[in-house]
């Protein structure tokens, strides 16, 4: 049986209700408190208060607000520029080699297009001979401009595969190509291509440049290399097995990349309700421009930007932009227009003297 206790304090109306369990009767007064003392302390665990029973602050006065419990903060850890480096390092989950080859590579990839640090890695006087032939043996007299360029971006990337390697190796005789041979680094390297800031569809570019040329160094071996055809049979191999991975990758890559560009586009209600508003705008903008008073630039600029997005809203073309990029095989951009569209045009170029000033 539970009973109720009503405490009232200060003649106050309201009260708090508990719920009160019978209590065991308490040894009368003659004890004295040397049994208390004997008596062991129940743990913490076994001691249970009902719910709203706890015991709470309670504000000065009446109006002052209730003090909400306060959460503990944290220590903020206040780090060095070097051990911060060092944590952004960790991210990638880079090893310790990777780290240290990524802090070496950082600074090639600064720059873009033509102001690239790539174009300045050397890698020494054999290696860059070697390099060039390769660059040689790639490079098309006879193609196009655009040949000519990917021809310079591959030996480019050759590069940064060789550099990579020769970071990650302990010994100084690069002139052996020995530094090839090291597996361990090579798996590595798509993670580091991509902690420099590379796109994995970026990186697969790296990696099959990089098997192009290991497939060249097996059949053209320079003289003076000490690495076997069974070691560039197993470099080959696991390139091609890091590439084959990245197409998982570049797959997510592509559809987050497309799913982001759906979002930008414009929705095809409001393409509609766009062409339907400036189609029906467009008679009483040429009167305003032909009631306006002469070199009015106000009206015109209102008229062009109606038809500009008119336009742009049918055929998708930028505003300014008169030529497509391929010009040479499809021509200068063409507009088809109906009577109506037709009709705002002869408009538009009869009052265009009126409107628009000249330098005379």
């Amino acid at each position: 049986m539970f009973s109720t206790h009503v405490q009232c304090a200060m003649g106050k109306k309201s009260a708090n209700v508990y719920p009160v369990t019978p209590k065991p009767p308490q040894p009368s007064s003659s004890s004295s408190s040397e049994e208390e003392e004997d008596k062991p302390a129940p743990p913490r665990q076994q001691q249970s208060r009902p719910r709203g029973t706890e015991k709470r602050k309670l504000p000065l006065s009446p109006d002052a607000p209730a003090e909400f419990p306060r959460k503990k903060l944290g220590k903020t850890k206040h780090l060095s520029p070097e051990e911060e480096s060092e944590e952004d390092d960790t991210k990638p989950k880079l090893g310790k080699v990777a780290r240290k080859v990524h802090r070496a590579m950082a600074p090639y990839f600064t720059g873009k297009s033509r102001g690239s640090k790539i174009r300045n890695i050397v890698l020494g006087p054999s290696l860059d001979a070697y390099v060039d032939e390769y660059g040689q043996y790639i490079f098309c007299p006879e193609g196009t401009a655009k040949m000519q360029e990917n021809a310079v971006s591959k030996i480019s990337r050759a590069k940064v595969f060789l550099k990579y390697l020769m970071f990650g190796w302990t010994d100084t005789t690069y002139w052996n190509f020995e530094f090839l041979f090291n597996t361990l680094l090579l798996k590595s390297y798509p993670a580091v291509l991509r902690k420099a800031g590379l796109a994995p569809t970026t990186i697969i570019l790296y990696v099959g440049q990089a098997i192009s040329f290991v497939e060249y160094f097996r059949a053209t071996p320079p003289k003076h290399s000490r690495i076997t055809g069974g070691q560039t049979v197993v470099v080959i191999r696991e390139l091609r097995k890091l590439l084959k991975d990245l197409n998982r990758t570049v797959l997510g890559h592509q559809a987050m990349v497309k799913q982001a560009k759906g979002k930008r586009l414009v929705p095809r209600e409001d393409l509609a309700r766009c062409q339907a508003l400036a189609r029906a705008k467009m008679a009483s903008l040429l009167e305003d421009i032909e009631k306006a008073p002469p070199r009015d630039p106000k009206p015109r600029y209102r008229f062009f930007g109606y038809l500009a997005a008119y336009l742009s809203a049918i055929y998708g073309h930028r505003m300014g932009v008169m030529e497509h990029k391929t010009v040479r095989k499809f021509g200068t951009a063409q507009i088809y227009l109906e009577a109506e569209e037709y009709g705002w045009c002869r408009t538009w170029l009869r009052l265009r003297a009126r409107t628009v000033p000249t330098n005379g």
